[in-house]
């Protein structure tokens, strides 16, 4: 939904968010089409900390944006950037919530087998 909110906005810095979102999504898709094949990922632990540096870029680009904005630059798209933020922190703080309950499990079961 927030990537079709950002296409008639013509947002400055959309492509950024578009670029980092299907990337996101296409690692994180073919991570659900692996273990569907019954094959090991390696790499599930870095998935959710590649989401959470998604969301750090682009809450960067917003404080970007609003940089330019402060300085009487006019940017496009600013409504959308506003909704951006809000579900981009929204998310952020969820990912990093599931990170820290999939590192205190780590750790607990690290514990035990020592």
């Amino acid at each position: 939904m927030i990537v079709w909110s950002w296409l008639p906005s013509a947002a400055s810095l959309q492509h950024i968010g578009l670029l980092c979102n299907a990337g996101v999504h296409t690692l994180m898709y073919y991570y659900y089409y692996r273990r569907v094949l019954g094959l090991d990922c390696w790499w599930k632990r870095y998935v959710t900390k590649i989401q959470i540096v998604q969301f750090c870029i682009s809450l960067g680009c917003c404080a970007v944006t609003l940089c330019y904005l402060f300085l009487g630059a006019e940017c496009a798209g600013k409504r959308v950037m506003l909704g951006n933020v809000l579900f981009n922190v929204t998310l952020l703080y969820q990912f990093v919530g599931v990170l820290a309950t999939n590192e205190r499990g780590a750790l607990t079961r690290e514990v035990k087998r020592l």
